[in-house]
């Protein structure tokens, strides 16, 4: 695969700018992918695909401080990843119930139609309850286990135990439960359980304590942390009406056209009340019958507001299109959508930065994509949605969304041939 991609951030935010700026950076981007699949067996078989991205920051480089804005902050970047590198042991028979276990790094979609909102079982966390979305992308990179069982082509059951390599902390271990089921032409509906950072790698990066900022008081009085993890569950359903049509007037659609499809989600499950003992603010020794609900911590006691919404609906086209989609998504979380708070620049807490959340809860985006002699596809994307900049400075990271405001969107268009 080769794909070159070029768009624009029309209107965004910045790390520090309390208000619009002029700036709107460029987004080019160029990947290039050659990989092996092998099958080895009828039991076994590989697939090691490398991924070369070149790409530049989109932060506005006049901003960033002396110390990094000397070091060539206009210099395009390299990055090489694993777009997969699994291999696989398939058993039983495909035409009634079919196992595969995967191990290493495995791209991995359940909803099929999701273009670039949803998938929020892999591409989200509890605390804070952030949402992450990447154009062309809309699928996680998972690293572990995977167990999966195909029953009669209808019912899919997938088993995954997981290490987190995106987002820190790294290397915390997840376990996953997800079932979906198809009736052929007309219905896709499924759910999922995750129990997100259930094993962390370095329990004190799990639960910081070295920040008062961090704790509180349970309403029993014991002194608590707050922690990255937590339980995510998720529930799917896409409907295809043309199921329902005569065959003679269902051919005149495509394959993705008049597709209604949506998802939710629970991003932790646990309400956190914090408390504070109200006669001694510092959290001391608390004194019963004196605590009280403690408004400066108080991030996660409200479950409506860790739930996003997703309906898409794929407009007609005729076949002139492989897809033309809306997607819509509403997300009432009351606190900027950070992956974290930082304290004293040493350690990530699991808070989001305390600030309240004045921008739309509502996000869209607008997909295309046209496949031109098999092999050439052009796909388009016009959205606000929960993309973040990409800045190569680890100083000059802005762990906020950059659409906040609904007045701040972008554009994004790519090229791609694959053999």
């Amino acid at each position: 695969m080769a794909a070159i991609e070029e768009g624009q951030y029309v209107k965004c935010k910045y790390v520090g700018d309390p208000g619009p700026i002029p700036f709107s950076p460029w987004v080019a981007d160029e990947y290039a992918e050659v990989g092996v699949k092998a099958t080895l067996n009828r039991h076994f078989s590989l697939a090691v695909i490398p991924e070369i991205k070149l790409w530049d920051d989109t932060w506005d480089w006049t901003r960033m401080n002396s110390s990094t804005g000397a070091q060539n902050p206009l210099n395009q970047h390299a990055t090489v990843s694993l777009a997969d590198a699994e291999g696989i042991i398939s058993l039983g028979n495909t035409d009634a119930i079919a196992w595969n276990i995967s191990a290493g790094v495995m791209p991995y979609k359940y909803d099929l139609e999701a273009k670039n909102l949803g998938e929020y079982l892999f591409r989200t966390g509890e605390h804070p309850a952030y949402i992450e979305t990447s154009f062309d992308q809309a699928y996680a990179t998972m690293t572990g286990l995977r167990a999966n069982a195909e029953v009669f082509h209808n019912l899919s059951l997938d088993l995954f135990f997981t290490t987190e390599t995106q987002v820190q902390p790294m290397n915390d271990w997840s376990l996953s439960f997800l079932a979906g089921y198809k009736v052929p032409g007309l219905l896709d509906f499924g759910a999922g359980i995750m129990f997100d950072r259930l094993i962390p790698a370095i329990p004190l990066l799990d639960k910081p304590s070295t920040s008062g900022y961090n704790t509180y008081l349970t309403s029993s009085g014991k002194l608590d942390t707050f922690s990255w993890g937590g339980t995510k569950v998720m529930a799917r359903l896409s409907i295809d009406p043309k199921g329902l049509l005569p065959p003679d007037l269902s051919g005149i659609f495509g394959k993705e056209d008049g597709i209604v499809y949506g998802e939710a989600a629970i991003l932790g499950v646990q309400n956190i009340i914090p408390y504070k003992d109200s006669t001694n603010p510092n959290n001391g020794l608390p004194v019963k019958g004196h605590y009280v609900i403690d408004s400066s911590v108080d991030f996660y006691s409200d479950i409506w507001q860790r739930i996003p919404v997703m309906f898409g609906f794929n407009f007609p086209t005729f076949r002139l299109l492989d897809y033309l989609s809306c997607e819509l998504e509403w997300y009432g979380c009351s606190y900027s959508p950070s992956l974290y708070d930082l304290e004293g620049f040493k350690y990530l807490l699991p808070l989001p930065d305390g600030s309240s959340y004045t921008g739309s809860h509502w996000k869209y985006s607008f997909n295309v994509r046209k496949t031109l002699m098999g092999n050439l596809s052009v796909i388009g994307q016009i959205a606000r949605d929960h993309t973040r900049h990409d800045v190569y400075y680890y100083g000059n990271t802005d762990v906020d969304e950059i659409f906040q405001q609904k007045d701040e969107w972008g554009w994004w268009l790519k090229l791609q041939c694959n053999i």
